[in-house]
C-alpha cells in the first residue's frame, strides 16, 4: 500500500513539476563580489525524493546516486554553502545575513537511501541537509529507521515534519492533531531535538494549514512550486524539484532563473 501511495503521489508531483518548469529559460551568469548579502528573501532551496544506484527512470522523483553526486560537486565547486531552516528563520526575523551563495538541500519522505546513499555524499562535500519525514512510514520497508533518523540528527542535519501519513492538507477533514502534533512528537522523541520546520505533502499549502502551523509555533514551512505568500513568506518557502535528467549546468541555469539574486 505504501508503494502504491508513493506511485500515486509521484504522478501528482510529476505533473506539478512539468507545469512549473515549462517556462524556464537560460540566463547569463552573474558575478558575485561580496561574501554576504543583507537580502531578506529566501535562498535557493532544492527538493529531492528517491535516490537509487540504478533507478527505474530518471526524473524529478527518481535520481541516480551518480547524478546526485555530480550536482553536489557542482554546487561545491561553484562556491555554494548549505544553510539550514534555522538560518533562514533567523535571516527573516533578525536580519542575520546569509552567505552570498547559500543553498538549502531538502529530501522528502524518509526513504532508506537518504541514509545509505545520501548522507555519505553530503559528508563528502561538506553539506548539511533537511530530511522531511512522514512518521507513519518509519521502520517500514524502504524507509528510514528510528536509529538512522537519530544518526542524521546527531550529524547536524535538520529533521523536519512531513505529517503522519502524507495526506493532502486541503481536506476540511484533516486531523491536525494527528498530522502535526503526533508526528512532531514522534520525531522529537526519536531525535531528542525540537522540531520547528515542516514540508507540505505534495507541496500544497492552504491558509488553514498555515494557521494550524503557526498555532503550534512552527517557524517555517516549505512548499514546492506555488507562488509564495507575500503575507506569510516563511510559511510558503519555494523549492525547486530536482531532476536526475538535468546536467549540472542545467541545474545551475534553473537555480538562477527560479531564485534570482
Amino acid at each position: 500500500m505504501l508503494l502504491l501511495k508513493s506511485i500515486k503521489g509521484g504522478l501528482l508531483l510529476c505533473l506539478i513539476f512539468s507545469l512549473y518548469n515549462a517556462g524556464t529559460m537560460v540566463v547569463s551568469k552573474k558575478m558575485h563580489t561580496t561574501s554576504f548579502t543583507p537580502r531578506k528573501h529566501q535562498p535557493p532551496i532544492l527538493c529531492y525524493h528517491n535516490i537509487y544506484v540504478k533507478p527505474p527512470q530518471e526524473d524529478q522523483l527518481w535520481i541516480s546516486v551518480n547524478h546526485l553526486e555530480q550536482q553536489l560537486k557542482m554546487l561545491r565547486d561553484s562556491g555554494y554553502s548549505t544553510v539550514l531552516p534555522e538560518d533562514i528563520y533567523q535571516h527573516f526575523t533578525s536580519g542575520i545575513p546569509l552567505p552570498q551563495k547559500a543553498v538549502t538541500i531538502t529530501f522528502d519522505d524518509g526513504h532508506a537511501q537518504h541514509f545509505s546513499l545520501v548522507a555519505p555524499l553530503l559528508s563528502k562535500y561538506g553539506f548539511k541537509a533537511v530530511f522531511f519525514i512522514p512518521t507513519a512510514f518509519i521502520g517500514k520497508k524502504y524507509y528510514l529507521t528510528e536509529k538512522e533518523i537519530r544518526i542524521l540528527a546527531d550529524s547536524g542535519h535538520t529533521i523536519g515534519c512531513h505529517t503522519y501519513d502524507h495526506p493532502s492538507l486541503a481536506s476540511a477533514k484533516t486531523d491536525w492533531n494527528k498530522q502535526l502534533d503526533y508526528s512532531r512528537q514522534q520525531l522529537e522523541k526519536i531525535t531528542g531535538q525540537q522540531v520547528y520546520y515542516f514540508a507540505y505533502p505534495y507541496g500544497s499549502w492552504t491558509d488553514s494549514a498555515i494557521s494550524q502551523l503557526k498555532a503550534r509555533h512552527f517557524r517555517a514551512a516549505f512548499q514546492l512550486t506555488g507562488k509564495p505568500s507575500s503575507a506569510d513568506a516563511l510559511f510558503t518557502l519555494k523549492r525547486l524539484m530536482i531532476s536526475g535528467a538535468w546536467t549540472p549546468d542545467e541545474l545551475m541555469q534553473k537555480l538562477k532563473i527560479i531564485f534570482p539574486n
